[in-house]
Parts: C-alpha cells; structure tokens; sequence
C-alpha cells in the first residue's frame, strides 16, 4: 500500500509504503517513510527559538488506531557560507606555479573544455575548506554529503562532505593558448612533457590580486551570502623554480 499526503502549504510530499509477506496480504509490519521537501521549516511555530522542535510529526497506528510510535521530522536545507571572522589573512605563505592539464571534470575545472581534451595551463593552486550552514546555522547535516557544489552555476567537481565542509581549489589559471584532445595520438606524451616542464615566470602584469568572491550552490540551491570579499593576492617571485609569495585575504564581511 502507498499513500501520498502533501503538508499543509505544499511545502512537502509525504510517502508511506508498507511492506507485505510473500503472500502479498500479511503486512511485515515494516514501514518506511519518505519525506520530500521543496522549502524549510515553515515558522516560528514549529521551530522556536534555540534549536529546531521540528516541522511535522508522523504517527505509526495500529489496526485499532493505537498510537504505536512517532518521530519529528525536520526539513533541512542549505542557506548560507560561514564567513571567517577577523581581520588577519586567511593564507600567508609561498605556493608554487604548475603546469597541469585541465577540462571540465577536473578540480579545477574548465567548463567550457569539453572531456574529449584538456587544456594546458598553468595555475597557483591553494585549497581552501568552505562550511556551509544549514538555515539554524548549524553546519549542514551529513544527510547532504556526496552532492555536488557548483559556483556560479558551474561545476567545480567537488561534493558535500558529512561534516559539512567542501574543498574548494582557488588560484590564477593562466593560459598558454595550448590545447590537445585525447584523440591524437601523441596526447599523452604531449600532456607528460607540458607537466613535467618549468613552469613560466610571470610578468608584473600577471602578478597582483584576483578577486575569488563568488556565488554558490549546493545541489542547485543557491547560498546567501555566498564567498565574498576573498582575495588572492600574488607577490614576487622566491625561487626561479616558479614559487611565488601568495597572500589570501577572506575577512569577516561585516568589518
């Protein structure tokens, strides 16, 4: 038997199964719920102050109508990025300049380089840990991990972990016009001697900041505020083996 029940404002579709025996008639006395949410907790009235009571409450019944058992349930759903806190540098240190070949399902990603290929760039790389909130400002529950994080609408080929956080690459891309698609037949002889070259030493004009605020959303639901005011700034040149001094400015939105 399944039965659908949507909540009051629409606001979710309730689904019950209850399980049979191989007779098809004597119920296993398994049920299984399902709970499927377009919005969050409706209002105060449900959730007051403190944390979360719950945004409905479903009873299992008896054949005589006992109530034999009920769980609150709560819609959960992603809402904002935590912001830093403070005024200092988020990084401070040096990081060096690769070649690396990148398309639209690497980490970084290019999205407009098709799987069929790469394109061979060169980047400052440094990978930062983001926490995302819940709308109690709680780190989002584990129930998201594995979902996929895009930026901007594009994907960046990184998912919710089960504690709430995602890796999120940041850095300069800087493109050497080069590209090979993995139908040639040298491609990766091609690919091996680009990464394994020196890299370039960037000119005055590539060395500065690059402003990595950007808009984020967790399986299609958008965050607000999202990354703001984070900063990437490229200082001069340590070694000739391409390290450079990096600073990463990503201060409390609010000083």
């Amino acid at each position: 038997m399944k039965s659908d029940k949507k909540t009051p404002n629409n606001e979710a579709t309730l689904t019950s199964v209850v399980e049979y025996g191989s007779d098809g008639k004597t119920p296993t006395g398994i049920v299984t719920l399902t709970l499927v949410a377009a919005s969050p907790s409706p209002g105060v009235n449900a959730n007051p102050p403190g944390d979360p009571s719950g945004d409905a409450e479903v009873i299992a019944r008896g054949i005589k109508n006992p109530s034999l058992a009920s769980a609150t349930l709560l819609v959960l759903t992603p809402k904002k990025v935590q912001q830093p806190t403070g005024s200092g540098p988020y990084f401070l240190g040096v990081l060096p300049l690769q070649n690396v070949a990148l398309n639209k399902d690497t980490s970084p990603a290019l999205t407009l380089v098709p799987s069929n290929g790469v394109e061979l760039v060169s980047i400052i790389e440094k990978i930062t840990t983001v926490t995302v909130l819940d709308q109690f400002d709680h780190p989002l529950d584990s129930i998201y991990a594995g979902v996929p994080i895009t930026e901007g609408r594009g994907g960046i080929n990184q998912n919710m972990s089960s504690n709430g956080t995602y890796q999120d690459p940041i850095g300069p891309i800087i493109d050497s016009g080069k590209s090979v698609s993995k139908n040639d037949p040298n491609y990766q002889k091609i690919v091996d001697n680009w990464t394994s070259a020196p890299p370039p030493i960037l000119t005055g004009s590539q060395e500065g900041s690059l402003d990595e605020s950007t808009p984020v959303e967790v399986g299609g639901i958008s965050l607000n505020p999202a990354i703001v005011k984070r900063f990437f700034y490229i200082g001069s040149l340590v070694d000739p083996k391409g390290t450079y001094n990096v600073e990463i400015l990503w201060p409390d939105p609010n000083h």
